[in-house]
C-alpha cells in the first residue's frame, strides 16, 4: 500500500510540473531520481519475497525507458554536441520538459500497475506429469518436423529478399514500404523457431540444472546448432533483434530456474550488450561502417555521453518529441486507429482484406507511427527506418491521457507474467518471462503491440500441440 501511495504522489508532482512548464536540465535530474527510486522500491519488494534476480522484465524495461526518454534530453539540455542524426530528431525542443513529465507519469503508472498486480491473489498451480511412455518419442518426432519448417522458411525468406541485397546492408530501405512475401516468410521462420525453442524449453526446465554448463548440456544440440546457424546472416547484416531475441529465450530461463543474476553480472551484460547493439547497428548504419571501424569508433567515444553506445536507442526520444508537436496541432488524435493497425498485424495477410494500407498512405502514414515518423525524418524518401517509441505510439492515438492508462495496464501485464513464471515455472510463462526480459528494453523504441504477434501465435500453437499431441502436463490448484 505504501508503494502505491508513493507512485500516486509522484504522478501528482509531475502534473504540477507540467502546469508550471519548467524547461531546463533540472527536470532530467528529477526524472532520473524518480527512476532510481522506483527501481529501489522494486528491488526492496523483491528482496522481501525472494532473492533478487536482475534478469527480470521490470528492471530491463526501466533501463530501456530511461535511455529512450532521458538520455537525449539530458545531453541536449546540458549542451553536449549531439550526433547528426540525434540532433535532427528534436523538432520541438520547447516540448522537451512536457515529454519528460509525461514519461515520469508513465513510469509511475507502470510501477503502480506492477505493484497492484503483485498484490493480487493468484491460485498457484502445480504441474502433474502424466505417465506417458511414448512422450519422448512424440517430442522428438515433432521437434524434427518443426526443425524442417524452420529451415524451409529461413531459406524462403533469404531467397525472397535476395542474398546480395541482404548482405549488402541495404535491405531495410528496400523493404520498408513494400515487403511482399518476404515479411510473411520471416514471420513464419521466426514463429517456427520460437515454437521450437518453447517446446525444448518445456523439457529442459524439468531436468536437473545445477550449473550453467549443465543447463546448456541439457539442450538439444541440433536445436542450438540450427538456431545459431540461421541467425548468423542476421548478425552479419546488422539486424540486431532477429538474433538477440532467440538467444534470450535460450539463456534467460537459466537465471530463472537455476541461479538468479546479481547486479554485478547484470552490469557486465548490459555494458556488453549495449556495445554489441551499437557496433552491429553501425555496420548497417547510414555510412555502412565496417565492423572494425564501428568497434574503434565506439571505444573512442565511451567518455562522451552524447556518443555512448546507447545513443542509437536514445534517438527514439525524437519520435515522442515530434508526436507532441504534431498532435493535435497538425493532425487529430487517431482515437485508437494506430492501435487497430498494430492489432491487424496479428493476422497474416490482413492488410490485403482492409482499406487501411491505402488510407494510411494517402494521409501521411498517420495510422502507422513507424511509417509516420520515417516519412517526416527522411522527408518522404524512406531511405532508412526511423521507428517509433512506446509513448509516441500512445500519444498519437489517445493524447497525454492515454499514457498513464496504458502504462498502468502494461505494469499489470508484466507483474502477472513475472509472478506466474516465478511461482509456477510453467513453460508458457517462463517463455514469456524470457521474451520480455529482452524485449522489455526494445519495447520502449517501438509499439507495445509490436512483436506480440509472434509470441501470441507461438503460445497458441504450443498449447494446441501440448493439449492434443504431446499431453505432458496437467495443471492442478494447490
Amino acid at each position: 500500500m505504501q508503494n502505491i501511495l508513493i507512485n500516486i504522489a509522484i504522478i501528482f508532482v509531475a502534473i504540477i510540473n507540467l502546469l508550471l512548464n519548467v524547461n531546463n536540465v533540472y527536470v532530467i535530474y528529477f526524472a532520473l531520481i524518480v527512476a532510481c527510486f522506483e527501481l529501489y522500491l522494486w528491488a526492496k519488494n523483491e528482496k522481501n519475497k525472494r532473492k533478487i534476480n536482475w534478469a527480470h522484465p521490470v528492471p530491463v524495461f526501466v533501463l530501456g525507458y530511461c535511455i529512450v526518454y532521458y538520455q537525449l534530453p539530458y545531453c541536449y539540455l546540458n549542451g553536449y554536441d549531439l550526433p547528426l542524426y540525434s540532433s535532427k530528431v528534436l523538432f520541438y525542443p520547447q516540448n522537451i520538459s512536457y515529454c519528460i513529465m509525461l514519461s515520469i507519469i508513465g513510469l509511475a503508472s507502470f510501477f503502480l500497475g506492477e505493484e497492484m498486480s503483485i498484490n493480487l491473489r493468484y491460485k498457484n498451480k502445480i504441474r502433474v506429469k502424466k505417465n506417458e511412455k511414448n512422450y519422448s518419442i512424440r517430442l522428438e518426432n515433432f521437434k524434427k518436423i518443426v526443425l524442417i519448417f524452420v529451415s524451409i522458411f529461413f531459406l524462403l525468406y533469404i531467397r525472397s529478399i535476395g542474398i546480395n541485397s541482404y548482405f549488402g546492408f541495404d535491405y531495410g530501405s528496400n523493404l520498408l514500404i513494400e515487403k511482399g512475401l518476404s515479411r510473411y516468410f520471416y514471420f513464419a521462420y521466426s514463429l517456427m523457431l520460437y515454437l521450437l525453442i518453447l517446446i525444448e524449453l518445456a523439457r529442459v526446465i524439468d531436468l536437473p540444472n545445477k550449473s550453467f554448463l549443465k543447463y546448456i548440456e541439457n539442450w538439444d544440440k541440433l536445436i542450438l546448432f540450427v538456431t545459431v546457424v540461421t541467425l548468423v546472416p542476421f548478425l552479419l547484416s546488422g539486424d540486431r533483434g532477429a538474433y538477440l531475441q532467440p538467444l534470450a529465450l535460450i539463456f534467460v530461463p537459466y537465471f530463472l530456474v537455476v541461479k538468479p543474476l546479481n547486479v554485478f553480472g547484470a552490469s557486465i551484460i548490459i555494458f556488453t550488450l549495449s556495445m554489441v547493439l551499437a557496433i552491429v547497428g553501425d555496420t548497417r548504419g547510414r555510412d555502412s561502417a565496417s565492423l572494425y571501424e564501428a568497434i574503434s569508433s565506439r571505444l573512442e567515444s565511451a567518455t562522451t555521453p552524447a556518443e555512448w553506445p546507447t545513443m542509437e536507442l536514445a534517438s527514439s526520444f525524437g519520435t515522442f518529441n515530434i508526436a507532441t508537436g504534431e498532435f493535435p496541432e497538425k493532425y487529430p488524435y487517431n482515437n485508437g486507429m494506430n492501435t487497430f493497425y498494430s492489432v491487424m498485424g496479428l493476422f497474416p495477410f490482413s492488410s490485403y482484406f482492409t482499406e487501411i494500407e491505402r488510407i494510411n498512405k494517402e494521409n501521411d502514414y498517420v495510422l502507422s507511427s513507424g511509417l509516420f515518423f520515417t516519412n517526416i525524418l527522411t522527408e518522404g524518401t524512406f531511405a532508412s527506418g526511423a521507428g517509433t517509441s512506446s509513448l509516441a505510439d500512445i500519444y498519437m492515438d489517445y493524447g497525454p491521457y492515454g499514457i498513464p492508462v496504458i502504462l498502468f495496464m502494461w505494469g499489470l501485464f508484466m507483474g502477472w507474467i513475472c509472478e506466474k513464471a516465478i511461482k509456477d515455472l510453467t513453460p508458457v510463462f517462463v517463455f514469456l518471462y524470457a521474451y520480455y526480459s529482452y524485449y522489455g528494453i526494445y519495447v520502449n523504441r517501438s509499439s507495445f503491440a509490436f512483436g506480440f504477434n509472434n509470441v501470441l501465435w507461438v503460445i497458441v500453437l504450443f498449447l494446441i500441440i501440448d493439449k492434443f499431441y504431446l499431453s505432458q502436463y496437467v495443471l492442478k490448484s494447490e
